[in-house]
């Protein structure tokens, strides 16, 4: 052993030590006890809300995992209950439906977290508001122009009902000098 490797351990072996430990009750039980086993993995995983009496033994014919000891527990998030192996009592709280609706939360928040996120956002939003800055502006220049069409129209109506009067009153003395 090199003496760079012996220092490194002797570093790591004090980091070690001088780390305060957690310390869980350890509870030696016969294999077949299955109420002791249970009422251990309770004193050692209060926070998972293990149902009482679920134990199964890894034999058991209906066992959903052959092979592996299984527990239900209740979800933290709605209360339903799930079967799991007991090994990976340490890891798992949820339900199943529970578990992936809390990774697409989880998911979505790392997603809108990042700077690339909030700079795609800001960009999107720039975005809409220029398209829709773009639509205002050609309804405004559609209804200008409809409402210039209109006047025109409004216009030569006048125009037409003018020259009508005209011709109307030209008859009107026609057939008074007719009429003399």
């Amino acid at each position: 052993m090199t003496k760079k490797n012996a220092n490194s351990k002797k570093k790591n072996a004090t980091t070690l030590q001088d780390k305060p430990t957690v310390e869980t009750p350890v509870v030696k039980v016969a294999k077949n006890d299955l109420a002791a086993k249970e009422l251990a993995f309770m004193a050692k995983y209060p926070e998972r809300g293990i149902v009482p009496g679920s134990l199964l033994p890894a034999d058991v014919e209906n066992n959903p995992f052959p092979g592996k000891e299984t527990i239900e527990i209740t979800c933290i998030d709605t209360g339903a209950h799930r079967r799991i192996a007991t090994q990976d009592l340490f890891q798992v709280s949820r339900s199943v439906e529970a578990t992936k609706a809390y990774q697409r939360k989880m998911k979505l928040e790392k997603r809108n977290a990042s700077p690339e996120a909030q700079a795609r956002k800001a960009r999107f939003e720039a975005e809409k508001a220029a398209r829709e800055e773009k639509k205002a502006a050609k309804v405004k220049a559609r209804q200008e122009r409809e409402s210039a069409r209109l006047a025109a129209k409004e216009q030569a109506l006048k125009d037409t009902k003018a020259r009508l009067e005209t011709a109307a009153a030209k008859l009107r003395n026609k057939a008074e000098t007719v009429a003399v």
